[in-house]
């Protein structure tokens, strides 16, 4: 013979709670956006040296076909996650856009694992690319300039 028990009202009083408990849960602070790196395969120390060769090969190639690349100035602040602020453009390396000017662009919040927000009087240089002209993907750090000036993109003394 099977037992057949219900549960006690204690116990299912509970278990009614747990719904509300976890939508809450789930709808609480900020939004979480997965920014996990993959894992890398296991390589051998050859396809591992291919591998540097080809990411930045693929960095050079960026930088031939970007519509501008411009060293700026930021105006103002950009707000959390997804919002604009404004560039002065300081010195023009490649393209068409004119020194002294402003240049809106979007910018990407850290939360959401882009370039990160930007804040005023913050300066560098940025690439923008052809597909996503008015996009702030970031500085570019010295091991970028340092590859951008041996393949003679970017001039060998910057103006400081």
């Amino acid at each position: 013979m099977i037992d057949f028990y219900l549960p006690s009202n204690k116990f299912f009083g509970m278990k009614s709670l747990l719904l509300p408990i976890a939508l809450f849960c789930g709808f609480s602070g900020h939004t979480a956006y997965a920014c996990s790196i993959e894992p890398p395969l296991p390589m051998t120390a050859e396809e591992k040296a291919a591998e540097k060769v080809r990411i930045k090969q693929e960095f050079i190639d960026h930088a031939k076909s970007a519509q501008a690349i411009l060293h700026v100035k930021v105006i103002t602040s950009s707000g959390e996650n997804i919002s604009h602020a404004l560039f002065e453009i300081r010195q023009v390396y490649k393209g068409k856009a004119r020194k002294g000017s402003a240049l809106k662009l979007r910018t990407i919040g850290w939360s959401l694992c882009g370039a990160g927000g930007v804040k005023r009087r913050q300066q560098g240089i940025i690439i923008l690319s052809a597909s996503e002209p008015r996009l702030f993907n970031g500085f570019l750090w010295s091991g970028d300039i340092e590859i951008l000036q041996q393949e003679g993109i970017l001039p060998a003394k910057l103006p400081k």
